[in-house]
């Protein structure tokens, strides 16, 4: 992600198992040069993105981001899995993946493979997995991923032994600072090649939760550069000891980096975006160690050593005191002492910068040094520099944005940088925020971008194209420092980036679709009127989040997103640049907006989830001049707590669902009579996890079914029954990633899933809800004698259209009605006796779905209206 500079105004310690510091921060306006028409070149900022990321996901009770939970949400996802075989608890959900497949997203592992070294590359995305390409000298290369259903996705580094060269190792977890950064689960081992993998059962631990670096010794052992220290295993991954951390000698237990020598020496690099760095020296396979850190205040550390020269080592430095970068230094003595070398200018968008980080040397900081030539020697920070002089020099050999001459674009952000053995240093690959680059001479010039079938896209949104007959294949989304991107194939497809910079919510309008709109950060849009064939600028200002929430009314041509805190931004005609402003509403209490959603049936209303918790109702939104008259809170939440998503019955506004994102909170409610006074919420979690629920939607079949969006893909229930609510996993051909997004189209029923990690996905809803006749299970034995076996029996009558059913006075029961081709038409909660009118149902063939609060599901029969 490439970031603006960062005005600091203060920290707040999280403490707990993570042990994590987060920079609460002021964040000062994109800085450099813009360019309309050139949003590529826009700059994304990940401190903005971390901190709204922590308050989305924090548990309020603790003031942290427990992620360290997921492995325990995983253990209940593979029990789920052994037991339904992949059939979710909603029926019928089939994913088919959409790409894009040729644009990447976040590398932080990518190594040559011993076995084939001039052609095979593995590559690991942060939240897309494991990938091979056999062959990436290719001019199309083509790229395999191993597994979709690895216990975890973020890979941010791939080892491989180097005297058994089929004893491959990847860890999991971005251990550097970002928020969006997935949460590891350890380190997996492959002995045949690659070809199968097997996670070390060692490595279930809080110990291995962010490994930022493996390497292997000539004997096979293995180092892992942890956030809680360094780590060493003799005997390939069944034990581990901690050799250097804390109290063994380094400042803190945050190991960035860990380099050996062909002479077997180990280096070490210490520090993150908040914790002391430093460089640490074993001459005896990390028995012991000597600190050689260069004089001055530091925090992350890289190492680059040389495998021509063995007393050579390069070592590049984040400043402790601006985040920025802070130092390049060469030993020629193994770290008896240091030459410090000069910082590049670093051409940045035509203009000239001291910092080729831009303030963010924490994220994107890399070193690698040619393996026959240790005077050549590679730096990535936002762009590539190559020095062939010892770093006595540098020059610039690529460049993210124009205006800066004729060096190869590398998109921005560099993570990796791998060279091809035995091929005198000609060939290197760089990992970075767009994937996989290459270049074929000595990192001086020609980079290519390989990632064409990488599918590893980040998005945060996505929209769907209304007309499912013309336009089948469009969807729009907006990916993490990918812009927002189209794509239009049948099937795995390519996509365009239509605007540039960090991609957020998007829309397109269902009524007409000539009309859609991107947006950048906070309130800065971009609209197209000719059906996304070109783009305007249409509006910017800097409220809102860094990934800002909104909704868009295609009835009424309004676009509404959080504002400055407390305040509703709403703009009318984006497509005729119509009129825009920001309204303080009272029963906002200040608070900010985390979701919006328009009122699906027809009413001028919106709903607002809140970073406080609640959910609060707008009537009148497009003409609404302020003030608290015409809001009201419908639901009060949690303190602390925020807000992801809100399912309106398109049948019965009174039934609605609310999701919530924090760890440590019931996630999910749904009430009945959301329109009431007063209304009432039930907690319908049921057995869902602890972990972050991002987005909501009713089946479209039926009412009592929903589907969530989830840290580990999408979930679903067939029976939203209070605290018997039934979650499964609704993962089939789905990659096991986080999802932030589903989107629905009505006219040939397609849901599209938004991974942050995988790309869009599609599943095609059925027409139809399969059900049993005339009725099936009970759970009590009571209750099943008063149905008489639900064929209509004694206690159901249909008098006219009035449905009517007597039951037990001591239990509360939901029924459901539901037409011929599945859809929940009516929905009604009752103890004792049900009366339903019919009146406003065509004649016909209909179901009643009978549910318990204390037994579930009891009954299902078929019945006809007249």
């Amino acid at each position: 992600m490439k970031k603006s500079t960062l005005r600091m105004a203060g920290a707040l310690l999280l403490a707990g198992a993570l042990s994590t510091i987060i920079y609460l921060t002021a964040f000062e306006n994109p800085g450099g040069p813009k360019k309309e028409g050139e949003r590529a070149e826009e700059q994304d900022e990940p401190r903005k993105a971390e901190l709204q990321e922590f308050y989305r996901t924090r548990d309020p009770r603790t003031n942290t981001v427990p992620k360290e939970r997921l492995l325990q949400a995983k253990r209940v996802q593979d029990d789920k899995f052994a037991q339904q075989l992949f059939q979710a608890s909603v029926p019928g959900i089939n994913w088919t993946e959409r790409g894009p497949s040729n644009i990447g997203g976040r590398v932080r592992g990518l190594i040559f493979d011993l076995n084939d070294p001039t052609r095979r590359v593995w590559a690991g995305g942060v939240g897309g997995g494991l990938w091979r390409c056999n062959d990436i000298t290719a001019a199309s290369p083509v790229w395999t991923r191993v597994n979709d259903f690895f216990g975890n996705m973020a890979i941010t580094t791939v080892a491989q032994a180097p005297r058994s060269t089929n004893t491959l190792y990847f860890g999991t977890g971005e251990g550097w600072g970002n928020t969006d950064a997935i949460r590891g689960i350890g380190i997996w081992k492959s002995t045949d090649g690659g070809t199968t993998w097997n996670r070390l059962a060692s490595t279930a631990t809080s110990s291995f939760y962010y490994v930022n670096k493996i390497v292997v010794d000539t004997l096979g052992y293995v180092y892992a550069a942890t956030r809680t220290g360094l780590l060493k295993s003799q005997d390939g991954g069944s034990t581990w000891v901690r050799v250097l951390g804390q109290p063994e000698g380094a400042p803190n237990n945050d190991a960035s980096d860990v380099e050996i020598t062909p002479d077997q020496v180990l280096y070490c690099g210490f520090g993150t975006f908040s914790t002391g760095g430093g460089v640490f020296k074993s001459t005896n396979r990390g028995s012991s160690w000597t600190n050689i850190t260069p004089a001055g205040n530091w925090r992350r550390t890289e190492i680059g050593v040389c495998e021509s020269n063995f007393s050579r080592v390069y070592v590049m430095m984040q400043s402790g005191a601006n985040n920025g970068i802070g130092g390049i230094f060469r030993t020629d003595n193994a770290g008896s002492s240091w030459t410090t070398l000069p910082n590049p200018s670093w051409c940045d968008q035509g203009s000239t910068n001291a910092d080729f980080t831009r303030g963010q040397a924490w994220y994107d900081l890399i070193i690698g040094a040619d393996p026959t030539n240790s005077n050549n020697v590679l730096i990535g920070g936002v762009d590539i520099f190559r020095s062939t002089n010892a770093g006595a020099n540098w020059t610039q050999v690529s460049q993210w944005a124009s205006g800066c001459g004729s060096q190869s674009y590398v998109h921005a952000d560099i993570h990796a940088i791998a060279y091809a053995p035995g091929t005198a240093g000609a060939r290197v690959a760089i990992g970075c925020d767009g994937g996989v680059f290459l270049s074929n001479s000595n990192g001086a010039s020609g980079y290519v971008s390989k990632s064409s079938g990488l599918r590893v896209t980040q998005f945060y949104s996505a929209a769907i194209h209304p007309n499912g007959t013309t336009n089948p294949n469009y969807l729009l989304g907006g990916a993490q420092d990918n812009g927002s991107i189209r794509t239009n194939s049948a099937g795995l497809g390519t996509g365009t980036t239509v605007t540039g910079g960090d991609g957020g919510f998007c829309y397109i309008d269902q009524t007409n679709s000539n009309i859609q709109i991107t947006s950048f950060t906070n309130n800065d849009y971009n609209v197209s009127t000719d059906g996304g064939a070109t783009w305007v600028r249409r509006f910017k200002n800097s409220n809102g989040f860094f990934i800002n929430p909104g909704d868009y009314d295609d009835r009424k041509d309004v676009l509404y997103a959080e504002g400055a805190p407390g305040n509703l931004f709403r703009w009318i005609n984006p497509a005729g640049n119509g009129p825009s402003l920001e309204l303080s509403l009272t029963n906002f209490g200040g608070a900010s907006i985390t979701h919006i959603a328009v009122s699906a049936n027809g009413r001028d209303t919106i709903y607002c989830g809140l970073n406080n918790g609640n959910v609060v109702r707008v009537n009148n939104a497009s003409s609404l001049n302020g003030g608290a008259l015409l809001t009201k809170i419908i639901r009060t939440g949690t303190a602390g707590a925020t807000v992801s998503g809100i399912a309106i019955d398109p049948s019965n506004e009174n039934h609605m669902v609310v999701t919530y994102s924090n760890y440590g909170l019931v996630s999910v409610y749904e009430s009945l009579n959301a329109q009431a006074a007063t209304p009432t919420w039930t907690a319908v979690e049921g057995n869902l996890p602890d972990m972050p629920v991002r987005w909501v939607m009713f089946d479209p079949r039926s009412t009592d079914m929903a589907l969530i969006a989830t840290e580990l893909g999408v979930w679903s229930t067939n029976n939203l029954n209070g605290s018997l609510t039934d979650w499964q996993p609704t993962n089939l051909n789905l990659a096991n990633t986080r999802v932030d997004m589903l989107q629905y189209r009505t006219g040939d029923r397609t849901i599209v899933a938004a991974t942050h990690g995988r790309g869009f996905f599609t599943a095609v809803v059925p027409s139809t809800l399969r059900m049993a006749e005339p009725a099936t299970t009970t759970k009590s034995a009571e209750e099943m004698g008063m149905m008489q076996g639900i064929a209509i029996g004694k206690k159901l009558s249909v008098v006219g259209k009035t449905i009517g059913l007597a039951m037990p006075n001591s239990n509360s029961y939901t029924a459901e009605l539901i037409d011929a081709s599945g859809k929940t038409v009516a929905k009604q909660v009752f103890t004792g006796t049900l009366r339903l009118n019919g009146d406003a149902f065509s004649g016909g063939i209909y179901y009643m779905r009978l549910t318990s609060r204390k037994n579930g599901e009891i009954a299902l029969t078929k019945l006809y209206l007249p």
